[in-house]
């Protein structure tokens, strides 16, 4: 009985080892098994919701074509800056003449007034912008009477140049109204006109003719004259010649060409202006 109770106990704690051990090691098992389960599902997963392949896009230009544009360009790109630079010197010119005109106009009758205040007020008009640098003028209009009104450059250095214009277009048309004959004057005045119906309707327009090539002289010198709004950071002839000058470390080359850009623009609009001073000559008998 005591050999039979012996075995009894000692297969007994075999047991319990053995399911010890089973224990122990199911847990293991179990979280291969789950990590083999979750591998399983993504592999599914990807397989289910794979992203088509995309058919390869053809080249829609050849590499040659880009690279020619792409020189072109480049080589073209002064010459764009160029007209560019031309068409805002004459609208600049353009904005400033009509603009000086209006000026001077008003400082014109001022300085034929009778008036003695009147004729003081042209006269200081006219000693001011004719005594300073007209850079000197566009930097004050820009960065001191201007300098907290956000319009655009142009437009600031237009009206400066048609404050600058206005004191000689003044004495243009001042010569203009006192090269009418006297006599214009009074057989308007005789016809029962008045001062002021007699100067709009009779004087000004021969003055007008007259002064025709002094105007247009002063066209010209406003367009030379915009090369010096680069001082308020415009980009005009002369300073694209400057940022040619900059990059190629050639001075010779970027000067001669701004040079031939101001010479061909001012000859083209002397043959124009001339032409146009010719059909207005015509109705002239001398």
């Amino acid at each position: 009985k005591e050999g039979l109770g012996l075995q009894s106990y000692e297969h007994e704690q075999d047991s319990l080892e053995g399911e010890k051990s089973q224990n122990q090691s199911a847990p293991g098992e179990r979280d291969r098994d789950a990590g083999v389960q979750n591998t399983r599902s993504q592999n599914a997963f990807s397989q289910n919701n794979q992203i088509p392949s995309q058919p390869q896009q053809k080249q829609s230009k050849p590499a040659w074509l880009i690279t020619l544009i792409v020189i072109g360009l480049i080589l073209a790109s002064p010459l764009i800056l160029a007209l560019i630079c031309v068409v805002f010197a004459v609208i600049i010119s353009v904005f400033s003449l009509i603009f000086g005109l209006l000026i001077g106009f008003l400082i014109a009758l001022c300085n034929l007034s009778n008036k003695k205040g009147i004729r003081l007020i042209g006269k200081v008009y006219t000693d001011i912008i004719r005594g300073t640098p007209t850079v000197t003028q566009l930097m004050i209009i820009y960065f001191v009477i201007f300098a907290s009104v956000h319009w655009p450059k142009w437009v600031i250095a237009a009206i400066a140049f048609g404050i600058n214009s206005g004191a000689y277009v003044s004495e243009i048309i001042r010569a203009g109204i006192l090269s009418v004959d006297k006599g214009q004057t009074e057989a308007g005045r005789s016809l029962g006109l008045n001062g002021r119906q007699t100067m709009i309707r009779i004087v000004v327009p021969q003055a007008a003719k007259n002064i025709f090539p002094a105007l247009c002289n002063e066209f010209i010198t406003l367009i030379k004259e915009t090369a010096i709004v680069g001082y308020v950071g415009l980009v005009d002839i002369q300073k694209a010649g400057d940022f040619i000058k900059t990059s190629t470390y050639e001075a010779f080359m970027p000067l001669i060409g701004t040079a031939i850009i101001y010479f061909v623009i001012i000859k083209l609009l002397t043959l124009a202006l001339g032409r146009l001073e010719k059909r207005l000559r015509k109705s002239e008998v001398r």
